[in-house]
């Protein structure tokens, strides 16, 4: 279809169609080169596709001190007019890069994400890069560090406001427990079994609706 010709569907609908049906994901549902692609089939010029977190993890093995291990997901060659026409991200990463840091064999990772949804988008941010920070310290046999999350622009949605003022008066529990299979020493090799959440002990879920503004 055309621009301005996509039909409109409730939130619920959409989401149930990307599940059930192939062909409506594989059109609808697809981001485009991002995350994935940057981070692991980066497009050189030269042709070849480079493995960044391969990569990293390689370096982290043979020489640790290095303070150039570094994963970014910013490729201009696929962002808005910079894009060769067809290949523009949907959504330029919020996530720009990570660096991996190594001192007294504890591993510390570091994020710097350009625009920050706090509601909806932060806690799995943090959630998602502490557990990167986990498989790739297990798979380099490194001790966990500490996970630093850095931001550019930080903000709340106007439709997420009442949601927020719910989350505000709760009160913290205790953190759960992350174990992780400790027989897995490559990074591919992981799978959802072997990750078990222990001690999660959540208060009912509080649901927003995804603020969609074209990766602004």
């Amino acid at each position: 279809m055309g621009a301005g010709k996509i039909p409109e569907m409730p939130q619920e609908e959409f989401i149930k169609k990307i599940k059930d049906d192939n062909k409506f994901a594989r059109k609808w549902g697809e981001l485009g080169p991002v995350y994935g692609v940057q981070w692991r089939k980066w497009p050189a010029s030269d042709g070849r596709k480079i493995d960044q977190l391969a990569w990293a993890i390689e370096k982290l093995k043979k020489t640790p001190e290095r303070k150039s291990i570094v994963v970014s997901a910013w490729n201009p060659e696929y962002m808005y007019e910079m894009a060769t026409p067809g290949k523009s991200m949907i959504i330029a990463p919020c996530h720009m890069f990570y660096q991996f840091n190594v001192n007294e064999g504890k591993l510390s990772l570091g994020m710097y994400i350009r625009s920050q949804d706090s509601f909806l988008g932060a806690p799995f941010n943090f959630a998602s890069y502490a557990l990167l920070l986990m498989v790739v310290a297990q798979v380099t046999g490194l001790e966990v560090g500490d996970y630093v999350h850095t931001f550019g622009d930080v903000h709340i949605y106007s439709n997420h406001f009442k949601a927020v003022k719910e989350q505000i008066k709760r009160v913290p529990r205790a953190f759960p427990k992350m174990k992780i299979n400790k027989n897995i020493k490559d990074i591919d090799d992981f799978k959802f079994d072997d990750f078990e959440i222990v001690g999660y002990k959540p208060y009912p879920p509080i649901k927003a609706p995804i603020t969609l503004v074209g990766g602004f």
